[in-house]
């Protein structure tokens, strides 16, 4: 973010406040779990056989 503003210091912050974004989504990175494609699959493969319930 610092480098898209040139050499100007802007703390984090300040630029999430310009934003209007939280500082908490810039604390952590996501992390995806190895098998969640695989489950991602599956559940659409559910989906599409099963259709909707409810």
């Amino acid at each position: 973010m610092r480098d898209a503003l040139g050499k100007a210091t802007v703390s984090k912050g300040r630029a999430c406040e310009v934003l209007g974004q939280p500082r908490s989504t810039q604390r952590w990175a996501r992390k995806v779990p190895d098998e969640e494609a695989a489950l991602v699959a599956r559940m659409i493969e559910l989906a599409s056989e099963y259709g909707r319930y409810g």
